[in-house]
């Protein structure tokens, strides 16, 4: 889950930092930006030193993304100072903080999916022999910068091929091997299995303990009071906390984030009985593709009334299983039915029109268009039907009052008019939940839906999903978090290699078995049939 549990405190055994009273190797002084009317930072100071793990945290839109930016070179303050070693420097591009030795690793993965690993790693920046690039230099050098990641993940394989994990290390390296003396980790492991995010945050504990300096965002608690030496807090562009993480707690984190009490518990959601089977799917097998193992003879239920949880690592099969849902993929044998009727041959907008709504993983690639306004995004599912157009016309005010409602609604902090990329990752994952669930679905897909959100966030969107399920709509959510479904669903399945390892419902879960299943371990239904 994207919240921590309640009670986790930082305690470890690790000496302290060495480098208390050195000389920060970056500092933010008085930084300000705004974008049009609204405020992103506002005075904020920042000094982060070398050897450290320095977690910035707060809730989505309070100025984090900004200010990485700032650090990494992407985007220029308003106002205020950035020094490095001590000097003001100004820094007009990325190139720039990268020659002062700051790199970044976004969210959003930068790799070129069609490249190899070498390529990606030393894109503009090949060895070359006699006017031709090296090939075999490429190879070794790149070998050399994934050896440092602990990754055993072969050079010459193609992106497109790796596992989520391997992709994230390939990021680092990528930055790394420029010999960075700081690295600005945003949001690592939102796209992690919890295993993978564990091995990552060792890797960043190493990486501060040989002298580089991390500065990591992240909305996991637990992960930063795991890691970090110390901690800056951004509410609403400002700064509420600076201090050692040591003696903190994540309820403590979590109350300064929001300015208020936060419930960290979770208590069970009350359950209703499940109706008759909205979809279901028989026997359904798909063909190999670019995204993990094809489906094999997958059976599912997926009943009115209920939170159907999808578990497993990633990569394998979520991604087929919800494209044949939503129609974007045909199965090569098995029936996919609707109320009992099948829906052989039902493209994604038919799908839609009879009531199956979907939150997508990606909201870059899948859930928005970044360059369109809110208003856009969140009626483009009703453009062609009243009241957002008449006999063919758009009525645009009326869109207008329909997207401010939204926008109060779901608690986006945006306008109408404003830019959807300009929104933080938070509020852009509210801006498409706010489009799908308000579209009267019966049949509501959510892909990893806390993915990189705070901890208020993630509560707001399972109220939101469980509000859902309390009207009678059936729900699926595909979660690599374990956790995350324990605390959402009725039913969870287990996924492995394209095939449901295992149904449970909420009176016999058994979490050591769905982990095993998580491995592959045990006997999958269809297998045994």
């Amino acid at each position: 889950m994207s919240g921590a549990h309640n009670g986790s405190t930082h305690s470890d055994d690790r000496a302290a930092t060495p480098q208390v009273g050195v000389r920060p190797i970056v500092e933010l002084r008085g930084v300000s930006r705004s974008f049009g009317d609204v405020t992103a930072n506002d005075s904020v100071d920042l000094s982060v030193r070398a050897g450290t793990v320095h977690a910035v945290l707060g809730q989505n839109g309070a100025g984090k993304s900004t200010l990485m930016n700032i650090l990494a070179g992407v985007i220029q303050p308003d106002a205020g100072q950035i020094l490095v070693d001590g000097v003001v420097t100004t820094f007009r591009g990325a190139g720039d903080a990268f020659a002062a030795g700051i790199g970044m690793v976004h969210q959003h993965f930068q790799l070129i999916p069609s490249m190899t690993v070498a390529e990606n790693l030393l894109l503009n920046d090949e060895p070359s022999r006699r006017g031709l690039v090296d090939r075999g230099r490429a190879r070794d050098l790149s070998a050399q910068a994934l050896a440092t990641m602990g990754a055993t993940i072969d050079p010459g394989s193609l992106v497109s091929a790796l596992s989520v994990a391997a992709r994230q290390r390939v990021e680092i390296a990528r930055v790394l091997r420029r010999d960075v003396r700081l690295v600005v980790l945003d949001e690592p492991t939102a796209v992690l299995a919890p295993n993978d995010a564990q091995e990552l945050m060792l890797l960043v504990r190493g990486m501060a303990d040989r002298g580089t300096a991390v500065v990591l965002i992240s909305h996991k608690l637990d992960e930063v009071l795991q890691v970090a030496d110390h901690l800056t807090v951004l509410r609403a562009g400002r700064v509420v906390a600076d201090q050692a993480s040591s003696g903190l707690d994540a309820r403590t984190l979590a109350n300064l984030m929001v300015g208020r009490e936060v419930d960290m518990t979770h208590n069970e959601p009350a359950r209703r009985s499940a109706g008759a089977a909205v979809m279901a799917l028989r026997g359904v097998s798909t063909s190999p593709g670019p995204h993990g193992p094809a489906l094999e003879g997958v059976d599912l239920d997926l009943l009115a009334g209920e939170v159907h949880g999808i578990a497993g690592v990633d990569g394998n099969g979520q991604r087929d299983l919800v494209s044949v849902i939503t129609g974007s993929v045909a199965p090569s044998r098995g029936s996919v039915l609707w109320l009992g009727r099948t829906l052989d041959g039902h493209s994604v907008r038919q799908r839609i029109d009879l009531g199956v709504a979907h939150i997508p993983e990606d909201r870059h690639d899948q859930g928005l268009f970044l360059e369109e306004n809110l208003t856009t995004n969140l009626v483009m599912r009703r453009f062609q039907r009243a009241p957002a157009s008449r006999r063919g016309i758009l009525q645009r005010a009326t869109m207008g009052k329909l997207a401010t409602a939204r926008i109060e609604e779901y608690q986006i902090r945006g306008s109408a008019e404003q830019r959807s990329h300009e929104l933080s990752g938070g509020n852009q994952q509210k801006l498409v939940l706010a489009r799908e669930l308000s579209a009267d679905a019966q049949l509501v897909v959510a892909e990893q839906p806390t993915r990189g959100v705070d901890v208020a966030s993630a509560q707001f969107i399972y109220r939101q999903l469980l509000s859902q399920r309390d009207d009678g709509k059936s729900v699926v959510v595909v979660s690599v978090d374990l956790d995350e479904l324990l605390v959402l669903a009725d039913t969870i399945s287990v996924m492995y290699g394209g095939r449901v390892m295992g149904t449970w419902s909420r009176d016999d879960f058994d979490v050591p078995a769905m982990a095993g299943a998580m491995t592959g371990a045990g006997t999958p239904p269809t297998a045994a049939k």
